[in-house]
């Protein structure tokens, strides 16, 4: 069982990329989804960062705080 913390993020600041640096880098973490005010920005964000394509892109921040499976944000 997969006991990983998943882990969504709001916004594509700079700040972001911290933060979604230090989650990718955790073992105890999973970096699940990062959402913008348009699904373009939020896949700019993850290519420009070097996510894998498992991580989610969401075109509102609402849509990503609906997923029930995502434990943080």
């Amino acid at each position: 069982m997969d006991t990983r913390i998943k882990w969504g993020i709001l916004g594509c600041a700079n700040i972001a990329r911290k933060n979604a640096a230090a989650i990718f880098d955790s073992p105890e973490c999973e970096l699940a989804g990062i959402a913008s005010r348009s699904e373009q920005k939020a896949e700019k964000f993850r290519v420009e960062c070097g996510l894998p394509d498992s991580v989610i892109c969401y075109g509102s921040y609402e849509d990503l705080l609906q997923e029930e499976w995502i434990d943080a944000v």
